[in-house]
């Protein structure tokens, strides 16, 4: 054992390594050499913020600076310095407007006997902007589209536009504030809550990192209503010449559509327009009719639906005509005679019938008695009648005539002698 010992020269080995544990414990114990170690990337903390704020400013860069130092001092002393013992500080109190600032700083290091040797950078830069508010409109986007037979019929955002608050170069980077909704297959009207973004002019979505906003959501409401299609119809009031079953007719929109919620709209299955008196029709020649779409409650029209519907009529088959009549058909009295005249009869009556009347077809009778009638002419009202019933004559009627002298009595014979 003893001659490996001193073959590897263990003992000259031990002694060497004890040597230098001894020198390294008075250099420690003993010199305390100085000590420089670096500490990089030290929060500074910025002073009178509460006076930027007052001043209606707002950092937008560098508000939270970092800076690198090194420190030197004994090594003991080096040995108690942590980032806890460094305090790095700048002051904003007297920054009044917005702009570029370069401020310095300060180092505090709370261990006795340790400097700064060097700090990098030498001073922070800071810039400052206008804090200000603004109010900013909301748009919606929808895609998609509600389920078949149901519409939207319009939205509603609650609130409509957002108050927000940051630097006044950010805030006219913003146009609008956007929210997006998918409506596809709906059939019930949406109430809703959407989060929203802030958009450029250009359409990117701005940074809001450095932005207040008075509300996180906006309220959506869509009016989704069902869809349906309705025939408008109109009720005719007959004559004693013309009955709905003569005409023919036609309304312009046959039907609509109309919007509403699903249990009403199931509920009607026309519109009436009114009533057409087919006297009227053909007393006044009016055979074209326009008539208001009245819709009934809860309901509303779809979009270009007309307000007003036309109706035209017409009679196939029958037709008002005028009948010239002259003075040989009046009808003969004792004691009158009628001058030369015509007179128009109009008349309304299937086309067969009218093309097959004569004034042998006409009876034109005085209205009121002639007996008393003085000599000459006179203008009295006539009745006229046609003798086919299926002829209907309009009008009052007049004609000329002429009574005579009565014919003077014979004498009486003279008695004989």
């Amino acid at each position: 054992m003893m001659e490996w010992i001193r073959k590897n020269d263990v003992l000259y080995k031990a002694v060497a390594l004890l040597a230098a544990i001894l020198l390294w414990f008075y250099v420690i114990t003993v010199e305390n050499p100085e000590t420089e170690l670096p500490y990089d990337n030290v929060d500074v903390v910025l002073e009178g913020m509460e006076s930027l704020t007052a001043n209606g400013l707002v950092i937008t860069d560098g508000a939270a600076p970092t800076v690198d130092m090194r420190l030197s001092g004994e090594r003991d002393k080096m040995n108690k310095v942590n980032r806890d013992k460094i305090t790095v500080t700048a002051s904003v109190a007297s920054i009044t407007l917005p702009g570029e600032y370069k401020l310095s700083y300060n180092i505090k290091v709370d261990v006795a006997d340790v400097q700064v040797t060097s700090k990098t950078p030498t001073q922070i830069t800071l810039t400052v902007d206008r804090l200000t508010s603004r109010s900013i409109p909301v748009n919606a986007i929808f895609s998609g589209q509600p389920a078949e037979n149901y519409r939207s019929q319009g939205y509603t955002l609650s609130p409509d536009a957002i108050k927000v608050s940051g630097p006044e170069a950010v805030l006219a980077q913003i146009d609008h504030a956007e929210i997006r909704y998918d409506l596809e297959g709906a059939t019930a009207s949406v109430e809703t809550n959407l989060t929203y973004r802030l958009i450029d002019v250009d359409g990117r979505e701005v940074d809001t990192s450095r932005i207040s906003v008075d509300t996180p959501s906006v309220k959506l409401d869509v009016d989704i209503k069902q869809l349906g299609s309705v025939p408008l119809v109109v009720e005719f009031i007959s004559s004693d010449y013309l009955t709905s079953d003569m005409i023919q007719y036609v309304i312009n929109p046959s039907s609509i559509s109309i919007v509403g919620e699903a249990d009403t709209v199931s509920t009607i299955n026309q519109i009436d327009l009114g009533d057409i008196s087919l006297k009227n029709v053909v007393e006044n020649n009016i055979y074209r009719f326009e008539m208001p779409i009245i819709l009934p409650n809860g309901v509303t029209a779809a979009a270009d639906t007309p307000a007003i519907a036309e109706v035209l009529v017409t009679t196939p088959g029958y037709s008002r005509s005028v009948f010239m009549l002259s003075q040989n058909a009046f009808n003969k009295a004792e004691g009158i005679t009628y001058p030369e005249q015509t007179l128009e009869i109009d008349l309304f009556g299937p086309d067969d019938d009218v093309a097959a009347l004569s004034e042998a077809s006409f009876s034109v009778v005085p209205a009121q008695n002639i007996d008393n009638l003085e000599e000459g002419e006179h203008t009295l009202p006539v009745n006229v009648s046609c003798s086919n019933g299926n002829i209907h004559i309009f009008g009052r009627y007049s004609t000329q005539i002429i009574k005579e002298s009565a014919p003077e009595p014979e004498p009486e014979p003279e008695p004989e002698e």
